[in-house]
């Protein structure tokens, strides 16, 4: 009997019923063993059912987990299990098919959340949705076919985006700041992730355009005063106007308009350098100091060849003038040795007209007598003294320097 109890407890009741048969042998009236007999066979034949209706059921279950019915494959294993508790198979069908459908609870939603994101244009976003549903089944046909839609999509939308990137990038180059400003709201609709890099861009934007204004103000104000100096010729107001306006505005002609006005500032001020330095050569003339005049002619004479005409005069002038000085010495000197000046040398007459050679006046003078000349009185106003203002006195000739006459612009009128 106690054979028969332990096969009891180990369900094993085929060998329950052998020993219940066993201890009827010894005893066929022992009632107890007659009732783990009948006990026993009752217990094999509901466990042979149970084993058909497991078979059964477990053969259902592997069937719908093939064909990835998870809740029915679920629901079979359940029933399995209900049968054989002990299971492994009916457990491990059971395990799959519980995962797969939390699965597709996961699955569900991240379309959902993807078809949510696909509305909003958000393509980026729709995609690392789909890209989960992935994670748990690589297969999935609507993931797939949502990844191509979003792709096809999203070629077209990427063009857009470029197109109208470029469009507002030619219209901030032109500064044509409306067009800019409308083609940013456009970018603000269609290109999503980037709204807050367009609405910023407009507000700058409309910063711009105000500025923008101010300076075109400014800069029309500064071109009126610009032709209105180009038209006065005042070429030193054009370079310091145009050099303004370029700060404001880069401007070729403008440019080229300030180039021109330099060079005529340069022809300008090479002209007043000559004319300078003419003065200066006429000083020299007046002042007697013969060999600075010629020197600084030279120069002059290397650096303005377009004025070689002029200075062969002034070249010839000081010639004369300094030969006339020095026969004006010769003829003094002669007067206090008491000689005769030369009857074929009017010195008073070319004395007079190399002065007027050289101060470009026009008067005639009639030539001096003869007869030996009395001395000039300083106060005469032709006297040869007025251009050299020398004294007659040799005492004077030879301790005092030459009194300067300056020249007036009048003097040097050739």
């Amino acid at each position: 009997m106690a054979n028969i109890y332990d096969y009891e407890k180990k369900q094993d009741y085929a060998q329950m019923s052998d020993w219940a048969d066993i201890a009827l042998q010894h005893n066929p009236d022992d009632q107890e063993a007659r009732q783990k007999k009948a006990e026993a066979t009752r217990l094999l034949s509901e466990k042979k059912v149970k084993e058909e209706q497991y078979k059964s059921i477990i053969q259902r279950a592997q069937k719908s987990l093939e064909e990835k019915q998870w809740q029915d494959a679920l629901s079979q294993s359940d029933a399995a299990l209900n049968l054989m508790p002990n299971s492994k198979e009916a457990d491990r069908i059971h395990q799959i098919a519980r995962k797969q459908i939390d699965s597709q609870a996961q699955i569900e939603k991240y379309l959902t959340r993807a078809d949510m994101f696909l509305a909003q244009k958000s393509y980026k976003e729709a995609l690392e949705e789909l890209k989960k549903v992935q994670s748990f089944d690589s297969e999935n046909k609507d993931a797939q076919e949502r990844i191509l839609q979003i792709e096809q999509i999203q070629e077209v939308h990427d063009q857009q985006i470029a197109e109208l990137i470029r469009q507002y990038q030619e219209a901030e180059d032109s500064k044509d700041f409306d067009a800019a400003i409308a083609t940013c709201n456009e970018l603000i609709d269609t290109d999503t992730p980037n709204q807050r890099k367009w609405t910023e861009k407009v507000e700058r934007l409309k910063t711009a355009k105000v500025e923008f204004a101010k300076e075109e103000e400014k800069w029309q104000t500064i071109k009126r005063k610009i032709d209105s100096a180009l038209f006065m010729e005042n070429w030193a107001e054009v370079v310091s106007l145009g050099k303004e306006a370029l700060r404001i505005r880069e401007d070729e002609n403008l440019r080229l308009n300030i180039r021109r006005a330099e060079e005529k500032l340069a022809v300008l001020q090479a002209e007043e350098n000559y004319k300078q330095g003419i003065y200066e050569v006429k000083d020299f003339i007046v002042d007697k100091k013969w060999d600075e005049a010629r020197e600084l002619l030279s120069d002059l004479q290397a650096r303005y060849p377009d004025h070689k005409g002029e200075m062969k005069l002034l070249f010839k002038q000081i010639f004369d003038a300094e030969t006339a000085f020095d026969k004006q010495y010769a003829k003094k000197d002669s007067l206090f040795q008491g000689n005769e000046p030369d009857e074929d040398n009017d010195f008073d007459s070319q004395t007079r007209q190399s002065e007027d050679d050289f101060f470009g006046n026009e008067k005639n003078i009639s030539p001096a007598p003869k007869s030996k000349p009395q001395m000039a009185s300083p106060a005469t106003p032709n006297s040869e003294d007025d251009f050299f203002d020398m004294d007659v006195s040799p005492s004077r000739h030879k301790t005092e320097t030459s009194r300067v006459v300056r020249s007036t612009s009048d003097d040097f009128n050739f």
